[in-house]
């Protein structure tokens, strides 16, 4: 059973990834973010609303393969974002502009951009995030140590409050269980579920 649900949960995010079917969870969240970087690109008076916008745009073109064109609106978002001294938007920049990094192979690069942006949201309780990305780059470079320590931060997290309101909860989740499984850690069953739940509330709303 536990395989399964796994299973379904990375399924899940491979599916968020994919936009192969308009009516999936995958290309709601794609259409989503869509929606909201041509918003807030639409505002320009509004430096941050610029900086959002493309970022979300790093986030579209990354999902879609394009990661050139993904690291130079990052890139970009979080040059206006440094500019302004935006910090929520600076963070959620350099997250984009990390993803970016793994998929062109920059890993150093992109544990200097997540670490940068886990510091960022921590002050403004948007941590967990950027401490998964931090924790997948260590499983992609074999540190499982390290992976285990971030992820560590996150069920810390998770013990008292949730992930509502937080960017991809399935990739925190995810990711927690990826490391859990890799250490062998017993908590791997109820992070699991947890997810589970999560990815069948979700689903409802299709």
């Amino acid at each position: 059973m536990a395989s399964t649900k796994a299973g379904n949960l990375i399924a899940a995010w491979n599916c968020w990834r994919s936009q192969a079917n308009g009516e999936s969870n995958a290309a709601y969240g794609l259409w989503r973010d869509l929606l909201r970087s041509l918003v807030l690109l639409a505002q320009p008076t509004d430096p941050e609303a610029e900086s959002e916008g493309l970022a979300f745009l790093g986030l579209i073109r990354h999902h879609q393969d394009a990661h050139d064109e993904a690291w130079a609106a990052a890139q970009t978002a979080v040059q206006i974002a440094c500019k302004l001294g935006a910090r929520p938007q600076l963070g959620y920049a350099l997250t984009c502009l990390g993803h970016t990094k793994v998929a062109l192979g920059r890993l150093t690069e992109a544990i200097t951009a997540y670490s940068e942006a886990a510091q960022i949201r921590q002050a403004i309780g948007e941590q967990p995030r950027a401490l998964a990305c931090l924790a997948r780059v260590a499983l992609l470079k074999g540190d499982l140590a390290a992976a285990t320590v971030h992820v560590a931060i996150i069920l810390q997290h998770l013990a008292h409050s949730t992930l509502d309101g937080t960017e991809e909860p399935q990739l925190v989740y995810l990711t927690c269980y990826s490391v859990l499984q890799a250490c062998q850690d017993p908590r791997v069953s109820e992070i699991l579920h947890t997810a589970y739940t999560l990815l069948q509330e979700r689903a409802t709303l299709f």
